[in-house]
């Protein structure tokens, strides 16, 4: 196992030096933060729903890391705390948001829509149609229920392993491939009655 690049914060975050801890939570923070609220928008499907979950997750870490079993690395358990704390925001607001972003909006996005790049092309024809894409792909996404649009996620936008799937989840590896499984149907089914075909084929999935 690779060592946690992180290994230092947690052991301030746990220490008795009042000072270091608060060094370490700003550490911390500057670290993670976009990677927090990226991953929540992508779930709950809404900035200001993942802006709540990322501020529910960072006071939850500022008063302990409860549940860090330092098994896994501190980054793995920022995205279970962070999946875990977006699918139960959803259940207390009672719906699965599916929020279109404004061709501004995407563009500063850090992260491509599984390939889809809407400024990449100097052509405006093709970087409509990337546009487009990238809007089908993230309505497919929002039709997906919250389980299921996670594990896409972390699958394809974080590029976690079926291990790193299995231990942020806290599910076998039988379920982290069963999910996948039924997501990657239904999200190819929903783009294919787009007209749009996306090949996501996981190089794990023969190994």
């Amino acid at each position: 196992m690779e060592a946690d690049p992180d290994r230092a914060l947690v052991a301030a975050l746990q220490g008795e030096d009042e000072e270091a801890r608060e060094r370490a939570l700003g550490d911390l923070f500057d670290a993670h933060y976009e990677r927090v609220v990226l991953v929540a928008y992508r779930v709950t499907r809404g900035w200001s729903d993942a802006e709540d979950v990322a501020q529910e997750v960072f006071l939850g870490v500022a008063r302990g890391l409860q549940g860090f079993r330092g098994t896994a690395s501190l980054r793995s358990w920022l995205y279970r705390v962070t999946v875990n704390r977006a699918i139960d925001h959803l259940r207390r607001r009672g719906r699965r948001p599916a929020v279109r972003l404004p061709s501004a909006d995407l563009a500063q996005q850090p992260r491509e829509e599984f390939g889809a790049s809407p400024t990449s092309s100097p052509d405006p024809m093709e970087r409509a149609a990337s546009q487009d894409k990238a809007a089908a792909v993230r309505d497919a996404l929002g039709a997906l229920s919250p389980k299921l649009r996670a594990v896409l996620v972390l699958r394809y936008f974080e590029g976690l392993s079926y291990e790193e799937l299995a231990e942020v989840l806290d599910c076998s590896m039988g379920t982290v491939k069963s999910r996948l499984f039924r997501a990657h149907g239904t999200f190819s089914e929903i783009l294919e009655r787009r007209g749009i075909h996306m090949d996501l084929e996981d190089p794990e999935d023969d190994a």
